[in-house]
């Protein structure tokens, strides 16, 4: 066998090695991406699971809400008699709120009540005044 031929032979065992190698890495290359695939899609589906638990969510947190807002009570309590012609009531609204007008119905009685100065600042659980006559 002469020097050449040993060459050739050695370089295509070698070429033969590099290709086998490569083909093992190719597959495990492959089967990794194939993983991947998998694992991102069952990350897809969690998601959209997740998202439509998110809206079933946040349709009973609204219903929720509209049903807290329904039962709640008024921001100001019924009038109540503190004295003979003193009336009161309170803001349980949970929040300050600003009283800007105090209506009287029937239109008639609006000179029986006479109320301390408005706009007024009424924090929550505070009461605000009024005169009431001829009740």
């Amino acid at each position: 066998m002469s020097m050449g031929s040993t060459i050739s032979l050695v370089l295509s065992a070698c070429a033969l090695i590099i290709a086998i190698w490569a083909a093992i890495e190719s597959h495990r290359a492959n089967t990794r991406s194939a993983e991947a695939n998998r694992i991102a899609e069952s990350a897809n589906t969690l998601a959209e699971k997740s998202n439509e638990h998110a809206d079933k969510a946040n349709l009973i947190s609204a219903q929720a809400l509209e049903l807290a807002e329904r039962e709640a009570p008024a921001p100001l309590s019924e009038l109540v008699q503190l004295e003979k012609d003193k009336w009161a009531f309170t803001n349980q609204s949970g929040r300050v709120i600003e009283l800007l007008t105090i209506s009287v119905l029937p239109d008639e009685a609006v000179q029986f009540v006479h109320c301390s100065s408005l706009p007024h600042l009424l924090d929550y659980g505070d009461q605000y005044t009024l005169n009431i006559f001829g009740v």
